[in-house]
């Protein structure tokens, strides 16, 4: 519970309440995952990337398929242009997805579509056009909010695809629905 309140602070935007609360969830669940995700967040919105990148290997230890820590080590990797690297990360969570047929689902989808700003960025064009189009499938039948919902998904699909104004659209209609997120991170 103290990890889930310092994410739900965090979206509220009230940073010394987040930080008050992961101190007890760091206390409470040392060796859990979730602090260390949660952790990941706070230091990324404090401005601390370096501790972010720390806490987001932590949390892939203890769970490699958690899509948005790979996700920050993807960053690092794609900003060095260490493009197989990045791919890498990809390959031993979610083999399915580098498959020459991927298999995308609702339990993959955020990770496919991380994957495929590696796949574009490293002149993997016709692959990421496939990931997207499988993810564009398979959050059809996914509620927007819920902890299994697709959020804003549609948004990543609609930007990767430099469709800018679907993507705002998107993300309009979101927020109207009430996503929210750790909206301070992704704006």
């Amino acid at each position: 519970a103290p990890a889930w309140l310092t994410t739900m602070y965090l979206d509220l935007g009230d940073q010394a309440q987040a930080e008050r609360w992961l101190a007890q969830a760091i206390r409470a669940e040392a060796d859990q995952a979730v602090p260390k995700l949660v952790s990941c967040k706070v230091a990324l919105l404090a401005g601390r990337p370096a501790l972010a990148i720390e806490h987001a290997k932590d949390a892939l230890e203890m769970f490699p398929k958690i899509p948005a820590m790979l996700q920050v080590l993807r960053d690092v990797d794609l900003r060095k242009g260490k493009y197989a690297q990045a791919r890498a990360r990809y390959a031993r969570p979610y083999p399915e997805l580098l498959e020459a047929v991927p298999r995308v689902n609702s339990s993959n989808v955020a990770a496919a579509i991380d994957l495929t700003l590696v796949l574009k960025m490293s002149g993997d064009d016709a692959g990421a056009t496939r990931l997207l189009a499988l993810s564009e499938a398979a959050i059809q039948d996914m509620p927007r909010l819920s902890t299994n919902g697709f959020g804003i998904a549609d948004v990543y699909i609609y930007a990767l695809r430099g469709e800018k104004r679907k993507a705002l659209l998107a993300w309009q209609t979101a927020v109207r629905a009430g996503w929210h997120g750790p909206w301070p991170f992704w704006r």
